[in-house]
């Protein structure tokens, strides 16, 4: 059973003005410290100007704010009112503009003109200070949150698009760390952690999840996340020691039974960088031999000869073409996609939202033979069934598959690297035979080949997570703010991987007796296929 433990209100012990008069404090220190450090002449507060002197209040009490930030626009020329609220300001002309700024109040900017005192009333920001933040099995208004907890709305989740929602979290919310280890298709192990801990725990709707369910969610199913740092997070108990991100999916809203269906969609590129550029056949020879010149140990006593002869390389100074493996063998430019149609509707008694997703992202292959496909699926209705019994059922399914060719990943580029710009395609330029004959490296390689998935096989890996949860809250009579709550989540994992590794031939020409010997490669074939089912129940009373 979980317990719920309400702070007490702050307002006796620590009341709103005397909360914002030392936060205003704190503010005008870390704005003064580098003026009083800096010297004297550094300043841009004019010698002859303008006087302007006023009030700043607070439009709801009339009462005076200390420690309000008052700058002419443009200019490092500030200065904050005292414990009344009261300031007195040098401007450089009547075309001056203070910019009024406080915390929890909405700024203001008032052009200077004609006068010599001007007073301003802020007022508070309802938007800021009223903003409901998740915080373990509640929430909280923003304005009373004492925990060190940030969040962040769909809305500016949306503003990056990325395969990855974790990826897309990068640099919105202070102290979580993340580290994109790959950028391939379906590859979701980016590295998260909060102000430099091990991994976080995931509760997506009160209910732990894995990094990798959270990584595979669509972006436009969530409503808001929230980080707990500290001692917030301390409801969830030893496993929360690195920290909680909290994910709240989106309901449906009460709407008077209108239904809004909204469609959104994005096609984007991406391109690998600094990659580095190979030389042509003729700078690879001459490359070749001057590492053959000064390698003193087999030049010793006696010099060694030349690896390649004028003979050999005449042709490409007669403007013979080079062999482009990588243009070859890579796209310069990889697309993904993104679909999203979500229904919201219903009214006081009943709301519903679904959201359907697809995500397909294709590698740089240009066979296309490497690529990643996600279907994401939510569902959730919340009933009044009384007046103080409410349910809510949700019904989530994520599916996705990468698919690529057998043996690539990240040892594919520098294989690709070391394909000499001497060496065809095909043995002796015929498409029917696969050079073999081709790569620096101690074994035959053929990357027109390997990137193949008709050629070489292929490996496929999906995922297919399935969850459904029901929830039922129930207000206890005569007791305001007492709620009685009880969930059931169960969940369903059904990863199938399939790998297939085919055997193909690479030939090697003689062109003295034109002849093709063959070479074998992924000798013998093989097929496996695994799949797994794994399942998970959470229940919880509170």
């Amino acid at each position: 059973m979980n317990e719920k433990f309400k702070c007490p209100s702050d307002e006796g012990f620590f009341g709103n003005q005397w909360r914002k008069l030392i936060l205003s404090i704190i503010l005008s220190c870390i704005i003064l410290i580098p003026m009083i450090s800096a010297p004297a002449a550094a300043t841009d507060e004019p010698q002859q100007g303008i006087q302007i002197k006023g009030k700043v209040t607070d439009s709801e009490s009339q009462a005076g704010l200390p420690g309000v930030n008052i700058v002419v626009k443009g200019t490092t020329i500030g200065i904050n009112t005292d414990v009344n609220g009261d300031y007195s300001i040098r401007v450089p002309d009547n075309k001056a503009v203070l910019t009024f700024s406080f915390i929890g109040y909405v700024a203001q900017e008032v052009t200077v003109g004609n006068q010599s005192v001007i007073n301003v009333s802020l007022q508070t920001d309802a938007v800021a200070m009223d903003e409901v933040v998740v915080v373990g099995y509640g929430t909280q208004k923003k304005a009373t949150l004492t925990g060190a907890v940030a969040s962040i709305k769909n809305e500016d989740l949306m503003v990056t698009k990325n395969e990855s929602v974790v990826n897309m979290l990068t640099g919105k919310l202070p102290g979580v760390r993340i580290v994109q280890k790959s950028a391939a298709p379906g590859a979701y192990n980016t590295i998260i952690d909060i102000r430099g801990m091990g991994t976080p725990l995931f509760v997506i709707d009160g209910v732990t999840r894995d990094q990798d369910y959270f990584a595979r969610m669509d972006p436009s199913e969530i409503d808001n996340i929230s980080v707990l740092k500290d001692g917030s997070a301390a409801i969830y108990g030893l496993r929360a020691a690195n920290g909680v991100i909290l994910v709240t999916t989106k309901s449906g809203s009460s709407q008077n039974g209108k239904v809004d269906i909204t469609y959104s969609g994005n096609y984007s590129t991406q391109q690998f960088l600094y990659v580095p550029e190979g030389v042509d056949a003729l700078d690879y020879m001459l490359l070749r031999n001057e590492n053959t010149f000064q390698n003193f140990n087999s030049n010793y006593l006696v010099r060694q000869n030349p690896y390649f002869t004028q003979e050999q390389m005449q042709p490409y100074i007669d403007g013979k073409p080079s062999y482009n493996w990588m243009d070859a063998i890579f796209n310069k430019n990889t697309p993904q996609q993104q679909h999203n149609l979500s229904i919201d509707g219903g009214n006081d008694k009943l709301a519903y939202f679904m959201s359907l997703s697809y995500f397909n992202q294709q590698g740089s292959y240009s066979s296309g033979d490497y690529f990643s496909d996600r279907y994401n699926f939510r569902s959730t209705v919340d009933a009044k069934i009384t007046r103080d019994l409410k349910a809510k059922v949700s019904i989530g399914a994520i599916l996705d598959k990468t698919s690529m060719p057998t043996g690539t990943g990240w040892s594919t580029y520098k294989a690709a690297w070391l394909m000499r710009p001497d060496a065809p395609f095909y043995a002796n330029d015929n498409p029917e035979y696969l050079n073999g004959d081709a790569g620096l490296l101690y074994d035959q390689h053929n990357m027109i080949a390997e990137i193949n998935s008709d050629i070489v096989g292929y490996t496929i890996n999906k995922n297919r997570r399935l969850n459904g949860t029901l929830q039922l809250s129930y207000d206890i009579p005569g007791i305001k703010g007492l709620q009685a709550k009880g969930s059931f989540d169960y969940a369903l994992s059904l990863p199938d991987n399939t790998a297939y590794k085919k055997t193909y031939n690479l030939f090697l020409y003689d062109s003295n007796k034109d002849v093709y010997t063959s070479t074998a490669k992924n000798a013998p074939s093989t097929i496996e296929r695994r799949s797994d089912i794994n399942y998970n129940t959470d229940m919880q009373m509170g």
